[in-house]
Protein backbone atom coordinates (compact mmCIF):
# COMPACT_ATOMS: atom_id res chain seq x y z
CA UNK A 1 0.00 0.00 0.00
CA UNK A 2 1.28 3.45 -0.86
CA UNK A 3 2.45 5.68 1.97
CA UNK A 4 0.92 8.82 0.48
CA UNK A 5 -2.57 9.92 -0.48
CA UNK A 6 -3.57 10.54 -4.11
CA UNK A 7 -4.56 14.09 -4.96
CA UNK A 8 -8.22 13.14 -4.89
CA UNK A 9 -7.77 11.95 -1.29
CA UNK A 10 -5.88 14.92 0.15
CA UNK A 11 -5.52 14.82 3.91
CA UNK A 12 -7.67 16.99 6.16
CA UNK A 13 -6.58 18.76 9.33
CA UNK A 14 -8.31 17.22 12.38
CA UNK A 15 -10.80 19.50 14.11
CA UNK A 16 -9.90 17.93 17.48
CA UNK A 17 -6.36 19.27 17.13
CA UNK A 18 -7.63 22.63 15.91
CA UNK A 19 -9.39 23.07 19.26
CA UNK A 20 -5.97 23.14 20.98
CA UNK A 21 -4.55 25.82 18.67
CA UNK A 22 -4.54 29.59 18.95
CA UNK A 23 -3.08 32.46 16.92
CA UNK A 24 0.71 32.73 17.44
CA UNK A 25 0.45 36.52 17.13
CA UNK A 26 -2.56 37.55 19.25
CA UNK A 27 -3.23 34.36 21.22
CA UNK A 28 -6.96 34.21 20.45
CA UNK A 29 -8.75 31.00 19.46
CA UNK A 30 -9.66 30.11 15.90
CA UNK A 31 -13.05 29.91 14.26
CA UNK A 32 -13.60 28.24 10.88
CA UNK A 33 -15.19 31.03 8.84
CA UNK A 34 -15.12 29.35 5.45
CA UNK A 35 -14.87 25.66 4.65
CA UNK A 36 -14.28 24.98 0.97
CA UNK A 37 -13.70 21.25 1.44
CA UNK A 38 -14.11 19.02 4.49
CA UNK A 39 -13.03 15.42 4.80
CA UNK A 40 -13.25 12.73 7.48
CA UNK A 41 -14.05 15.01 10.42
CA UNK A 42 -11.48 17.62 9.45
CA UNK A 43 -10.91 20.63 7.23
CA UNK A 44 -9.07 20.20 3.94
CA UNK A 45 -9.41 23.68 2.44
CA UNK A 46 -10.80 26.70 4.25
CA UNK A 47 -10.19 29.83 6.30
CA UNK A 48 -9.46 30.24 10.02
CA UNK A 49 -10.14 33.53 11.76
CA UNK A 50 -8.71 34.82 15.04
CA UNK A 51 -9.04 38.32 16.55
CA UNK A 52 -6.27 39.77 14.36
CA UNK A 53 -5.95 37.82 11.12
CA UNK A 54 -7.38 35.23 8.74
CA UNK A 55 -5.25 32.17 7.97
CA UNK A 56 -5.65 29.74 5.07
CA UNK A 57 -5.90 25.96 5.32
CA UNK A 58 -4.87 24.33 2.04
CA UNK A 59 -4.62 20.59 1.41
CA UNK A 60 -5.12 19.99 5.14
CA UNK A 61 -2.25 22.29 6.20
CA UNK A 62 -3.03 25.42 8.29
CA UNK A 63 -0.56 28.16 7.31
CA UNK A 64 -0.21 30.08 10.58
CA UNK A 65 2.16 32.68 9.16
CA UNK A 66 1.27 36.28 8.39
CA UNK A 67 2.69 36.76 4.91
CA UNK A 68 2.87 40.45 4.10
CA UNK A 69 3.35 43.84 5.70
CA UNK A 70 2.70 44.26 9.42
CA UNK A 71 -0.01 46.79 8.66
CA UNK A 72 -1.80 44.45 6.24
CA UNK A 73 -4.24 41.71 7.15
CA UNK A 74 -4.77 40.70 3.54
CA UNK A 75 -3.69 37.20 2.58
CA UNK A 76 -4.06 36.35 -1.09
CA UNK A 77 -4.53 32.63 -0.36
CA UNK A 78 -7.43 33.53 1.95
CA UNK A 79 -9.01 35.69 -0.75
CA UNK A 80 -8.74 32.86 -3.26
CA UNK A 81 -10.27 30.38 -0.83
CA UNK A 82 -13.16 32.76 -0.24
CA UNK A 83 -13.68 32.65 -4.01
CA UNK A 84 -13.64 28.84 -3.70
CA UNK A 85 -10.44 28.47 -5.72
CA UNK A 86 -8.10 26.25 -3.64
CA UNK A 87 -5.96 25.38 -6.69
CA UNK A 88 -4.88 28.99 -7.17
CA UNK A 89 -4.48 29.35 -3.39
CA UNK A 90 -2.11 26.39 -3.49
CA UNK A 91 -0.14 27.97 -6.31
CA UNK A 92 0.13 31.27 -4.43
CA UNK A 93 1.40 29.48 -1.31
CA UNK A 94 4.00 27.58 -3.34
CA UNK A 95 5.32 30.89 -4.63
CA UNK A 96 5.12 32.83 -1.33
CA UNK A 97 5.31 30.38 1.59
CA UNK A 98 8.09 28.09 0.47
CA UNK A 99 10.66 29.45 2.92
CA UNK A 100 13.71 28.06 1.14
CA UNK A 101 16.83 29.15 2.99
CA UNK A 102 15.10 30.71 6.00
CA UNK A 103 16.28 28.12 8.51
CA UNK A 104 18.91 26.23 6.56
CA UNK A 105 20.63 28.46 4.02
CA UNK A 106 23.10 25.63 3.50
CA UNK A 107 20.92 23.44 1.50
CA UNK A 108 19.39 26.08 -0.72
CA UNK A 109 22.10 28.55 -1.60
CA UNK A 110 22.67 27.01 -5.04
CA UNK A 111 20.32 29.44 -6.67
CA UNK A 112 17.06 31.28 -6.25
CA UNK A 113 15.25 29.86 -9.25
CA UNK A 114 12.74 28.39 -6.83
CA UNK A 115 9.77 30.52 -7.84
CA UNK A 116 10.08 29.88 -11.57
CA UNK A 117 10.61 26.18 -10.92
CA UNK A 118 7.63 26.06 -8.60
CA UNK A 119 5.36 27.96 -10.99
CA UNK A 120 6.29 25.73 -13.93
CA UNK A 121 5.93 22.58 -11.83
CA UNK A 122 2.63 23.52 -10.24
CA UNK A 123 1.09 24.51 -13.56
CA UNK A 124 2.14 21.11 -14.83
CA UNK A 125 0.38 19.50 -11.89
CA UNK A 126 -2.83 21.38 -12.64
CA UNK A 127 -2.71 20.30 -16.28
CA UNK A 128 -2.12 16.70 -15.24
CA UNK A 129 -4.95 16.70 -12.69
CA UNK A 130 -2.97 16.74 -9.48
CA UNK A 131 -0.12 14.36 -8.72
CA UNK A 132 -0.72 11.79 -11.44
CA UNK A 133 2.75 12.40 -12.87
CA UNK A 134 4.46 11.29 -9.67
CA UNK A 135 2.15 9.37 -7.37
CA UNK A 136 2.66 5.64 -7.37
CA UNK A 137 5.44 5.79 -9.96
CA UNK A 138 9.02 4.64 -9.30
CA UNK A 139 11.08 7.61 -8.25
CA UNK A 140 7.98 9.79 -7.86
CA UNK A 141 9.15 11.49 -4.67
CA UNK A 142 12.58 12.17 -6.14
CA UNK A 143 11.04 13.64 -9.30
CA UNK A 144 8.72 15.87 -7.27
CA UNK A 145 11.68 17.15 -5.23
CA UNK A 146 13.73 17.87 -8.32
CA UNK A 147 10.93 19.86 -9.91
CA UNK A 148 9.78 21.78 -6.83
CA UNK A 149 13.01 22.49 -4.91
CA UNK A 150 16.36 24.03 -5.96
CA UNK A 151 18.66 21.30 -7.20
CA UNK A 152 21.13 21.06 -4.32
CA UNK A 153 18.32 21.24 -1.78
CA UNK A 154 16.43 18.46 -3.59
CA UNK A 155 19.47 16.17 -3.24
CA UNK A 156 19.82 17.09 0.43
CA UNK A 157 16.18 16.24 1.14
CA UNK A 158 16.17 12.99 -0.82
CA UNK A 159 19.43 11.65 0.62
CA UNK A 160 18.63 12.79 4.17
CA UNK A 161 18.84 9.15 5.42
CA UNK A 162 22.58 9.24 4.66
CA UNK A 163 23.26 12.31 6.80
CA UNK A 164 24.81 11.66 10.24
CA UNK A 165 22.46 14.31 11.66
CA UNK A 166 19.43 12.10 10.96
CA UNK A 167 21.23 8.83 11.73
CA UNK A 168 22.38 10.12 15.12
CA UNK A 169 18.80 11.14 15.89
CA UNK A 170 17.37 7.65 15.35
CA UNK A 171 18.43 6.13 18.74
CA UNK A 172 16.94 9.02 20.80
CA UNK A 173 13.89 9.04 18.52
CA UNK A 174 13.31 5.34 19.28
CA UNK A 175 13.74 6.01 23.00
CA UNK A 176 11.21 8.83 22.78
CA UNK A 177 8.74 6.62 20.88
CA UNK A 178 9.17 3.68 23.28
CA UNK A 179 8.68 5.95 26.30
CA UNK A 180 5.46 7.42 24.87
CA UNK A 181 4.25 3.98 23.80
CA UNK A 182 4.57 2.61 27.33
CA UNK A 183 2.60 5.45 28.90
CA UNK A 184 -0.49 7.53 28.26
CA UNK A 185 1.58 10.11 26.35
CA UNK A 186 0.38 10.26 22.78
CA UNK A 187 0.82 13.65 21.04
CA UNK A 188 4.28 14.33 19.60
CA UNK A 189 5.48 17.33 17.59
CA UNK A 190 8.33 17.16 15.09
CA UNK A 191 9.35 20.83 14.95
CA UNK A 192 11.35 22.13 11.96
CA UNK A 193 10.61 18.80 10.30
CA UNK A 194 11.78 19.47 6.74
CA UNK A 195 9.97 16.97 4.52
CA UNK A 196 9.22 14.77 7.53
CA UNK A 197 11.73 11.91 7.71
CA UNK A 198 11.61 11.79 11.53
CA UNK A 199 7.81 12.06 11.49
CA UNK A 200 7.71 9.13 9.06
CA UNK A 201 9.82 6.97 11.39
CA UNK A 202 7.57 7.77 14.35
CA UNK A 203 4.44 7.11 12.30
CA UNK A 204 5.78 3.78 11.06
CA UNK A 205 7.13 2.40 14.35
CA UNK A 206 4.57 3.96 16.70
CA UNK A 207 1.22 4.21 14.87
CA UNK A 208 -0.56 4.73 18.19
CA UNK A 209 1.06 8.16 18.54
CA UNK A 210 -0.43 11.37 17.14
CA UNK A 211 2.45 13.00 15.27
CA UNK A 212 2.42 16.65 14.20
CA UNK A 213 4.90 17.74 11.53
CA UNK A 214 5.63 21.49 11.80
CA UNK A 215 7.84 23.68 9.64
CA UNK A 216 8.05 27.22 8.30
CA UNK A 217 8.28 25.96 4.71
CA UNK A 218 4.86 25.18 3.20
CA UNK A 219 6.33 23.40 0.17
CA UNK A 220 8.26 20.97 2.37
CA UNK A 221 5.12 20.24 4.40
CA UNK A 222 3.14 19.68 1.21
CA UNK A 223 5.74 17.17 0.00
CA UNK A 224 5.72 15.54 3.43
CA UNK A 225 1.95 15.11 3.35
CA UNK A 226 1.91 13.71 -0.16
CA UNK A 227 4.93 11.44 0.01
CA UNK A 228 6.87 11.07 3.25
CA UNK A 229 4.67 11.28 6.36
CA UNK A 230 1.02 11.36 5.26
CA UNK A 231 -0.26 10.05 8.62
CA UNK A 232 1.07 13.10 10.46
CA UNK A 233 -0.95 16.27 10.87
CA UNK A 234 0.96 19.21 9.39
CA UNK A 235 1.13 22.85 10.50
CA UNK A 236 3.06 25.64 8.79
CA UNK A 237 4.43 27.92 11.53
CA UNK A 238 7.33 30.19 12.42
CA UNK A 239 9.43 28.91 15.35
CA UNK A 240 10.51 32.49 16.09
CA UNK A 241 6.94 33.22 17.24
CA UNK A 242 5.00 31.72 20.17
CA UNK A 243 3.89 28.18 19.37
CA UNK A 244 0.17 27.97 18.55
CA UNK A 245 -0.51 25.12 21.00
CA UNK A 246 -2.42 25.32 24.28
CA UNK A 247 -0.64 24.91 27.62
CA UNK A 248 0.29 21.27 28.39
CA UNK A 249 -1.21 20.06 25.09
CA UNK A 250 1.86 18.16 23.80
CA UNK A 251 3.33 15.02 25.33
CA UNK A 252 6.67 14.89 23.52
CA UNK A 253 8.78 17.39 21.60
CA UNK A 254 11.31 16.49 18.91
CA UNK A 255 13.51 18.87 16.93
CA UNK A 256 16.27 17.75 14.57
CA UNK A 257 19.03 19.98 13.19
CA UNK A 258 17.08 23.15 13.84
CA UNK A 259 17.70 24.97 17.14
CA UNK A 260 20.95 26.55 15.91
CA UNK A 261 18.95 28.26 13.13
CA UNK A 262 16.42 29.76 15.55
CA UNK A 263 17.39 33.26 16.67
CA UNK A 264 15.03 33.50 19.65
CA UNK A 265 16.23 30.35 21.42
CA UNK A 266 15.22 31.51 24.90
CA UNK A 267 11.69 32.30 23.73
CA UNK A 268 11.33 28.97 21.93
CA UNK A 269 12.49 26.93 24.93
CA UNK A 270 10.07 28.79 27.19
CA UNK A 271 7.37 27.72 24.76
CA UNK A 272 8.58 24.11 24.91
CA UNK A 273 8.25 24.21 28.70
CA UNK A 274 4.77 25.74 28.42
CA UNK A 275 3.23 23.36 25.88
CA UNK A 276 4.57 20.09 27.37
CA UNK A 277 2.57 18.03 29.84
CA UNK A 278 3.74 17.17 33.36
CA UNK A 279 5.25 13.92 32.01
CA UNK A 280 6.63 15.48 28.86
CA UNK A 281 9.80 14.41 27.03
CA UNK A 282 11.91 16.57 24.74
CA UNK A 283 14.69 15.69 22.31
CA UNK A 284 16.80 18.25 20.46
CA UNK A 285 18.98 16.21 18.12
CA UNK A 286 22.01 17.51 16.23
CA UNK A 287 22.48 20.94 17.78
CA UNK A 288 25.56 22.62 16.34
CA UNK A 289 28.23 23.29 18.96
CA UNK A 290 29.81 26.75 18.84
CA UNK A 291 33.10 25.15 19.92
CA UNK A 292 33.21 22.88 16.85
CA UNK A 293 33.19 23.19 13.07
CA UNK A 294 29.91 22.79 11.18
CA UNK A 295 28.88 23.45 7.61
CA UNK A 296 26.25 26.23 7.62
CA UNK A 297 26.52 26.54 11.38
CA UNK A 298 23.68 29.00 11.95
CA UNK A 299 23.89 30.69 15.36
CA UNK A 300 25.00 27.87 17.69
CA UNK A 301 25.77 27.94 21.40
CA UNK A 302 28.37 26.00 23.37
CA UNK A 303 27.37 22.85 25.26
CA UNK A 304 27.49 24.76 28.54
CA UNK A 305 25.26 27.55 27.22
CA UNK A 306 22.76 25.13 25.71
CA UNK A 307 22.50 23.44 29.13
CA UNK A 308 21.79 26.76 30.78
CA UNK A 309 18.93 27.48 28.34
CA UNK A 310 17.36 24.09 29.12
CA UNK A 311 16.86 24.95 32.77
CA UNK A 312 13.42 23.33 33.02
CA UNK A 313 13.13 19.65 33.94
CA UNK A 314 16.11 17.28 33.85
CA UNK A 315 18.32 16.58 30.88
CA UNK A 316 21.32 14.75 29.46
CA UNK A 317 23.65 16.51 27.04
CA UNK A 318 25.27 13.99 24.70
CA UNK A 319 27.85 13.99 21.95
CA UNK A 320 26.26 12.95 18.65
CA UNK A 321 29.28 10.77 17.85
CA UNK A 322 29.04 9.05 21.25
CA UNK A 323 25.37 8.30 20.59
CA UNK A 324 26.21 6.84 17.19
CA UNK A 325 29.09 4.76 18.57
CA UNK A 326 26.95 3.39 21.41
CA UNK A 327 24.24 2.35 18.98
CA UNK A 328 26.59 0.89 16.37
CA UNK A 329 28.60 -1.01 18.99
CA UNK A 330 25.85 -2.33 21.26
CA UNK A 331 22.46 -1.11 20.01
CA UNK A 332 21.86 0.98 23.13
CA UNK A 333 21.56 4.51 24.44
CA UNK A 334 22.85 4.92 28.00
CA UNK A 335 21.12 7.76 29.85
CA UNK A 336 21.97 6.67 33.39
CA UNK A 337 24.27 9.61 34.03
CA UNK A 338 25.57 12.73 32.35
CA UNK A 339 28.54 11.78 30.12
CA UNK A 340 32.05 13.14 30.57
CA UNK A 341 32.03 16.91 30.11
CA UNK A 342 35.17 16.98 27.95
CA UNK A 343 33.78 14.61 25.28
CA UNK A 344 30.56 16.60 25.08
CA UNK A 345 32.20 20.01 24.91
CA UNK A 346 34.56 18.90 22.12
CA UNK A 347 31.79 17.43 19.95
CA UNK A 348 30.81 19.39 16.85
CA UNK A 349 27.15 18.40 17.26
CA UNK A 350 25.12 17.71 20.41
CA UNK A 351 21.98 15.81 21.36
CA UNK A 352 19.92 16.89 24.34
CA UNK A 353 17.29 14.65 25.91
CA UNK A 354 15.04 16.07 28.60
CA UNK A 355 12.21 14.90 30.84
CA UNK A 356 10.24 16.02 33.86
CA UNK A 357 10.38 12.57 35.51
CA UNK A 358 13.10 10.00 36.35
CA UNK A 359 11.78 7.29 34.01
CA UNK A 360 14.01 8.19 31.07
CA UNK A 361 17.32 7.96 32.91
CA UNK A 362 18.23 4.34 32.33
CA UNK A 363 20.13 2.26 29.79
CA UNK A 364 17.92 1.70 26.75
CA UNK A 365 19.01 -1.52 25.01
CA UNK A 366 17.95 -3.45 21.91
CA UNK A 367 17.00 -0.31 19.99
CA UNK A 368 17.43 -2.06 16.65
CA UNK A 369 14.58 -4.40 17.62
CA UNK A 370 12.23 -1.42 17.43
CA UNK A 371 13.38 -0.69 13.87
CA UNK A 372 12.22 -4.07 12.62
CA UNK A 373 8.65 -3.65 13.86
CA UNK A 374 7.82 -2.71 10.29
CA UNK A 375 9.98 -5.01 8.15
CA UNK A 376 7.92 -3.97 5.13
CA UNK A 377 9.38 -0.45 5.49
CA UNK A 378 13.00 -1.53 5.84
CA UNK A 379 15.13 -0.84 2.80
CA UNK A 380 18.71 -0.20 1.83
CA UNK A 381 19.93 3.30 2.59
CA UNK A 382 19.18 5.33 -0.58
CA UNK A 383 22.80 6.47 -0.82
CA UNK A 384 23.74 2.97 -2.07
CA UNK A 385 23.77 1.65 -5.61
CA UNK A 386 22.63 -1.97 -5.39
CA UNK A 387 24.10 -4.58 -7.74
CA UNK A 388 23.82 -8.32 -7.93
CA UNK A 389 26.99 -10.20 -7.04
CA UNK A 390 28.11 -13.83 -7.30
CA UNK A 391 26.75 -14.65 -3.85
CA UNK A 392 24.21 -11.99 -2.94
CA UNK A 393 24.37 -8.23 -3.41
CA UNK A 394 27.02 -5.53 -3.42
CA UNK A 395 26.08 -2.07 -2.17
CA UNK A 396 28.32 0.83 -3.17
CA UNK A 397 27.83 4.40 -1.96
CA UNK A 398 26.88 6.77 -4.80
CA UNK A 399 26.76 10.36 -3.60
CA UNK A 400 25.16 12.74 -6.15
CA UNK A 401 27.80 15.44 -5.56
CA UNK A 402 31.13 15.90 -3.82
CA UNK A 403 29.68 18.57 -1.53
CA UNK A 404 26.98 16.17 -0.32
CA UNK A 405 29.61 13.47 0.21
CA UNK A 406 31.68 15.84 2.33
CA UNK A 407 28.67 16.74 4.47
CA UNK A 408 27.74 13.08 4.99
CA UNK A 409 31.19 11.58 5.45
CA UNK A 410 33.15 14.34 7.20
CA UNK A 411 36.05 13.25 9.41
CA UNK A 412 34.23 10.27 10.94
CA UNK A 413 32.38 8.15 8.35
CA UNK A 414 29.20 6.51 9.65
CA UNK A 415 28.11 4.55 6.57
CA UNK A 416 30.54 2.07 4.96
CA UNK A 417 31.47 2.87 1.36
CA UNK A 418 30.84 -0.70 0.21
CA UNK A 419 28.93 -3.61 1.70
CA UNK A 420 28.56 -7.18 0.50
CA UNK A 421 25.41 -8.97 1.63
CA UNK A 422 25.59 -12.76 1.16
CA UNK A 423 22.59 -14.65 -0.20
CA UNK A 424 21.96 -16.33 3.17
CA UNK A 425 21.64 -12.92 4.84
CA UNK A 426 19.31 -11.72 2.08
CA UNK A 427 17.11 -14.70 2.86
CA UNK A 428 17.09 -13.70 6.54
CA UNK A 429 16.15 -10.15 5.60
CA UNK A 430 13.23 -11.35 3.51
CA UNK A 431 12.04 -13.59 6.34
CA UNK A 432 12.57 -11.00 9.07
CA UNK A 433 8.87 -10.69 9.82
CA UNK A 434 8.74 -14.33 10.94
CA UNK A 435 12.08 -14.46 12.76
CA UNK A 436 11.91 -14.77 16.53
CA UNK A 437 15.20 -12.90 16.99
CA UNK A 438 17.63 -10.92 14.93
CA UNK A 439 20.80 -12.66 13.83
CA UNK A 440 24.15 -10.99 14.35
CA UNK A 441 24.32 -10.15 10.64
CA UNK A 442 20.96 -8.42 10.66
CA UNK A 443 21.81 -6.49 13.82
CA UNK A 444 25.00 -5.29 12.18
CA UNK A 445 23.13 -4.07 9.07
CA UNK A 446 20.56 -2.23 11.19
CA UNK A 447 23.17 -0.71 13.50
CA UNK A 448 25.30 0.41 10.57
CA UNK A 449 22.23 2.08 8.94
CA UNK A 450 22.81 0.10 5.76
CA UNK A 451 19.23 -1.11 6.31
CA UNK A 452 16.97 1.64 7.56
CA UNK A 453 13.23 2.36 7.91
CA UNK A 454 12.18 4.27 4.81
CA UNK A 455 8.88 5.84 3.76
CA UNK A 456 7.20 3.93 0.94
CA UNK A 457 7.99 6.78 -1.44
CA UNK A 458 11.57 5.48 -1.61
CA UNK A 459 12.09 2.72 -4.19
CA UNK A 460 13.20 -0.68 -2.97
CA UNK A 461 15.27 -2.74 -5.44
CA UNK A 462 13.37 -5.87 -6.44
CA UNK A 463 16.45 -7.96 -5.71
CA UNK A 464 16.74 -6.77 -2.12
CA UNK A 465 14.69 -6.56 1.07
CA UNK A 466 11.19 -7.10 -0.29
CA UNK A 467 11.87 -9.37 -3.26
Amino acid sequence: MSSFAPASEAKSFPLALLEDLSCPCCGSRFAVVQEVHSLHGGIRDGVLRCDCYEYPVVCGIPILRQLGLVSSTRNEAVELLKRRDPTRALRWLFENAGAVGVLAPSATSRGSAGKSIVSRWLLGQVRHKGWSRFEGSPGGFKSALQESRPRGYADYLYYRPAYPSLLGAIPPLVVLGDSCRKSSRRRVIDLLCGVGHASAILDALYPELETIAADIDFVNLYLSQRFVAPRSAAICLDAELPLPFADASLDAFFCLDGLHYVRSKVALLREVDRVLTAEGIWVFAHMHNAAGQNVNAGAPLSAKEYSRRFAFGQHRMLSKLDVLQQYQTSGCLDLVSQPDTASVESSNALILMGARTEDLWTRHSGLEDALRRRPDLLGFNPIYRVEEATDGLTLTSAYPSESLRQECVGKTPILPDEVHIPARVLKEIREMISLGALSGDLRMLLRSFVIIPLPNCYPRPSCSVNS
